[in-house]
């Protein structure tokens, strides 16, 4: 911009000079101080909060299974909506498509993938367990064996962490049962926290996928021969 008139170097050094610091803060002392409002903020919420949710739930009538049934559907639909946040994209079919692999001589094991939205990069993966002596046309009882946090289906059936989980979906499966390992989005340490967040960014969370993953897998696996309509 343009000086003033005068001695042009007296103005620049006026203009240069440091700003003055008028008071210090005490950062230690303005740290508890946000600290303790941001607890009394909690404190208060929890105090508060049997009373709120007694009046959210006032809805829920408990006299019988049959008004239980009728007026929970308002809070699961809460859940799914306000809670959990759902996608409006349409299931595909499934379109299965599956790879036999070898884990013992008492159980079939297959690699499965699904489809689920219409984005091809989006789909379903687990791994099927089938007993040796499941016979044509019988049903047997499903298990959907899930893995934790930077788990894998091969964490479920004795692949890997077998410290862990004791290859569990693999055991059922010696047992009788029919198992099934899910592939979860919680993987690649902090890559599926970048997913939660811009999901959260549109109301959705991580869970808005993993949800419509299961429902095709539960779908489909429903549909099969196997399975038994009582112990779905």
């Amino acid at each position: 911009r343009l000086l003033p008139s005068g001695n042009q170097e007296e103005n620049l050094k006026k203009q240069a000079q440091p700003l003055k610091i008028l008071k210090v803060v005490d950062q230690k002392t303005r740290h508890a101080r946000q600290m303790h409002e941001l607890d009394r903020h909690n404190q208060q919420l929890l105090v508060e909060s049997p009373y709120e949710r007694r009046k959210f739930m006032a809805k829920l009538k408990t006299t019988s299974p049959l008004a239980f049934r009728e007026t929970q559907k308002f809070y699961r639909n809460y859940f799914s909506e306000k809670v959990i946040g759902r996608f409006s994209d349409e299931l595909l079919e499934p379109n299965p498509r599956t790879r036999r692999i070898e884990i013992n001589d008492k159980v079939k094991a297959y690699e499965v993938v699904l489809d689920v939205f219409e984005d091809a990069s989006f789909f379903a993966y687990g791994i099927l367990i089938l007993p040796n002596d499941l016979k044509a046309g019988e049903s047997r009882p499903c298990v959907v064996c899930q893995h934790g946090l930077e788990g894998r289906p091969q964490s479920t059936i004795g692949e890997k962490d077998e410290h862990y989980y004791e290859a569990f979906a693999t055991k059922l499966a010696e047992r009788g049962y029919v198992t099934f390992a899910p592939q979860n989005l919680y993987i690649f340490e902090d890559r599926f926290r970048t997913l939660q967040f811009k999901a959260n960014s549109i109301g959705r969370t991580l869970f808005s996928l993993m949800v419509p993953q299961h429902q095709q897998i539960t779908d489909w696996l429903g549909g099969l021969d196997f399975r038994s309509e009582e112990r779905r």
